[in-house]
């Protein structure tokens, strides 16, 4: 198994969350942010080495999970 290393800043979030992490690889698979029923909220491409900036400024406070293929984190909006 390949061990992918991701950076996700800041949290608590605002108005963006950043994604970072390196690879040879082209892309990951799109991230997905769902809301704590479980509704996806946001899909967004990211690039690898470089910072990927989404913006969450239309989101409610809350709490928010960030899913792709083999990742999972729990973010906070305030």
């Amino acid at each position: 198994m390949k061990t992918i290393n991701i950076h996700v800043f800041p949290n608590p979030m605002e108005e963006f969350v950043f994604i970072e992490y390196a690879s040879s690889n082209q892309s990951l698979p799109p991230i997905n942010i769902y809301n704590i029923q479980g509704q996806k909220v946001i899909t967004a491409m990211v690039q690898p080495n470089q910072s990927n900036k989404i913006n969450v400024a239309a989101l409610p406070a809350g709490i928010y999970i960030l899913k792709a293929d083999y990742f999972t984190q729990k973010l906070i909006k305030k």
